[in-house]
């Protein structure tokens, strides 16, 4: 079973080059401070059937190219390898978005991804504090490794925060994805709007210049670096 919280139906955003809708998932194994869908962290039943998704997918093909799976952690969900099977077996595209820990899962599905997104949430020292739990770091290093060798498509992103992920974080996430091989990386601006620590809110997100900063650190050591969610003002 695939405990889906909600879809947005059409999107150019969230699989750039594709339309494409966006499914969410129920459950997290994080509790991320900044996180945006913190209703979707306690695991428990989601409230549209999985023949609903299929059969709005089936009327949508024309317009639609891709799927993308979020939450939430996707990876959590028992039958999510079945889920992609019939997905890809309708033509479309699938797109992964995972915090990484669940390696051994994401092992299983990345035949059947066409591209992942995984967030690399801050530097090693500071994951638990970012993250909200206890981790074996370990676990993010194999998702990458997995990744980098593994998937048709990915990108490794971290989302920069006021008083959490800032210029000493981005240096040394770049330093490590640099060593291990990765040559692109996005760096993406925070949404105060909403945040699961109500203290967050508080900060305004990064402004132009000081996300031209985190590029410039991270170019340091990385080829390809992009921002995202960066206001022009």
């Amino acid at each position: 079973m695939v405990e889906i919280a909600g879809i947005i139906k059409f999107t150019l955003i969230d699989y750039p080059g594709h339309p494409a809708c966006t499914i969410f998932f129920q459950g997290c194994n994080f509790r991320c401070k900044y996180c945006q869908n913190f209703e979707l962290i306690e695991r428990k039943k989601g409230i549209i059937p999985k023949e609903y998704v299929l059969e709005f997918l089936d009327e949508r093909g024309d317009i639609l190219e891709a799927v993308v799976l979020s939450g939430g952690e996707p990876l959590l969900q028992e039958d999510l390898l079945d889920f992609i099977k019939e997905i890809k077996s309708m033509g479309f595209k699938v797109k992964l978005d995972t915090n990484g820990y669940l390696y051994n899962k994401l092992e299983q599905v990345i035949p059947y991804i066409d591209f992942v997104s995984m967030d690399i949430k801050a530097k090693i020292d500071k994951y638990e504090i970012v993250t909200g739990v206890k981790i074996n770091f370990e676990n993010i290093l194999k998702s990458i490794h997995i990744i980098k060798n593994k998937a048709k498509g990915f990108e490794f992103r971290t989302t920069v925060v006021p008083s959490l992920v800032e210029e000493e974080d981005i240096r040394e996430i770049a330093k490590m994805l640099s060593d291990l091989g990765i040559d692109k990386y996005t760096i993406q601006n925070f949404n105060n709007e909403r945040t699961l620590d109500e203290n967050l809110r508080k900060y305004s997100p990064f402004s132009k210049e000081r996300m031209e900063r985190f590029k410039s650190i991270a170019e340091h050591y990385i080829k390809n670096v992009s921002l995202r969610n960066v206001s022009i003002f």
